[in-house]
């Protein structure tokens, strides 16, 4: 969601860094160079490296009231989850309905599943791993629970007090996310019945009576009050078919960018190469002048980075502890509450209906504010998706009320792949 913003008096630009983000520095600085070559000491490869596990560990322990010991233990075993659930969700696409990491009381990863009872093949893949619980007898499958969010079309997107919609998988219910606040003449409950009155008769009977979550303040992705769109945040580094090298931001981002290293005076330009704003995908990809991309990313900090090791798929991310860079905020983590988030703020997927398949995270603990659009959102060492927008008054955790972002296997759409180390 990051979008550009103007610092007072001068114009903040956002570069792309290898995997990480940029500090703003004002434009018409004469010490700033503008090179169309890379310099040698560009290179991210000689830094120190962070190591990440540990780093989000202590952001973890600090949350959920554990040791850091515990908060390693419990990050690492999030990692496993996630292939496990992509391996369930594949056997059983039709009866799937669902899973979540729990975090608080006893740890562990709950998968539930519509009928009366557990497919065996589940059972057979979860064997002997600990702290893993099947269950029947969900209400919808998450195919289902998508097909009815998906039904609305264009209906809530126009309704203005609607920013989004989803299944919280974890409760069975579906939620409406609707810009408004108590104030001293109504009550939180009262501004709820007078939103869930504004909803359209038309809508299925399960967005109509759905859960509403007031939000103060609208979302968006960037793409409003006439802000400049090359301030916005790298993410990780790719390659295509061919071999080429480069690096994702969002697709709502502007199309001309360049980058600057963290330490460095040097802003070097680089070649857009392809982009899709669609239903399910944000995402845009550059290349560099000399063609050379690192499977490194920063994260907590500006000088070290990260290696690039793994992925987690869209499927079994659902309750993750996931963490974020942005250009604006910094490095912050939260709690994925839904991987069936469809976006309804204005123009959001640039014209066509958003899909049921964004990523809502919030938390906390959790930054989120335009300019950190196009960022990288992770775990320790592996990639979850790329920032697209948020709900936020302001660059402190007081200010995030939630972020989206797209899972990391919708890069296909710019037929690229990730770099790892």
């Amino acid at each position: 969601m990051g979008i550009s913003k103007r610092v007072p008096g001068v114009l903040a630009v956002l570069l792309l860094s290898m995997g990480g983000l940029l500090a703003p520095v004002p434009v018409q600085a004469a010490s700033v160079a503008v090179v169309d070559d890379d310099p040698g000491d560009l290179d991210p490869e000689a830094g120190e490296t962070e190591d990440g596990l540990a780093v989000d560990a202590e952001s973890y322990a600090k949350e959920f009231g554990v040791t850091t010991e515990q908060a390693r233990a419990r990050l690492t075993a999030q990692n496993d989850f996630g292939a496990l659930v992509e391996e369930i969700e594949a056997a059983h696409p039709d009866t799937f309905a669902g899973s979540t990491v729990e975090h608080e009381g006893d740890f562990g990863l709950r998968v539930r599943f519509t009928g009366d009872t557990v497919p065996e093949q589940a059972a057979q893949i979860v064997k002997g791993v600990p702290g893993v619980t099947l269950q029947a007898g969900a209400r919808y499958s998450l195919a289902q629970a998508e097909k009815i969010i998906d039904s609305t079309g264009n209906t809530l997107d126009t309704h203005g007090a609607v920013d989004g919609v989803f299944y919280d998988s974890t409760n069975e219910r579906f939620v409406l996310d609707m810009v408004g606040a108590a104030t001293g003449d109504r009550s939180r409950e009262e501004v709820i019945t007078s939103l869930r009155a504004t909803l359209p008769a038309s809508l299925p009977a399960e967005i109509r009576s759905a859960e509403i979550r007031l939000t103060p303040q609208s979302a968006g992705d960037g793409q409003r009050g006439g802000l400049r769109m090359d301030t916005c945040t790298s993410g990780f580094s790719v390659r295509n078919g061919a071999g080429e090298k480069g690096i994702l931001t969002a697709g709502h981002c502007g199309n001309t960018q360049r980058y600057r290293l963290y330490g460095s005076s040097t802003w070097v330009t680089t070649s857009f190469r392809r982009q899709e704003r669609n239903a399910t995908s944000d995402v845009q990809w550059h290349t560099r002048p000399n063609m050379v991309a690192y499977a490194r990313f920063h994260a907590a900090s500006t000088e070290a980075t990260r290696p690039v090791t793994g992925r987690v798929v869209r499927s079994g991310q659902n309750g993750d502890y996931v963490c974020h860079r942005g250009k604006s905020t910094g490095y912050s983590c939260g709690r994925v509450s839904t991987i069936s988030y469809r976006p309804t703020w204005r123009n959001a997927c640039d014209g066509p209906t958003c899909a049921a398949t964004w990523i809502r995270v919030s938390g906390a603990n959790l930054k989120c504010y335009p300019g950190d659009s196009g960022g990288p959102w992770f775990n320790a060492n592996r990639a979850y998706g790329i920032y697209k927008g948020q709900s936020s008054s302001g660059t402190g955790t007081a200010g995030c009320n939630w972020a989206v972002y797209m899972a990391i296997n919708y890069i296909s759409t710019i037929d690229v792949s990730l770099l790892y180390a």
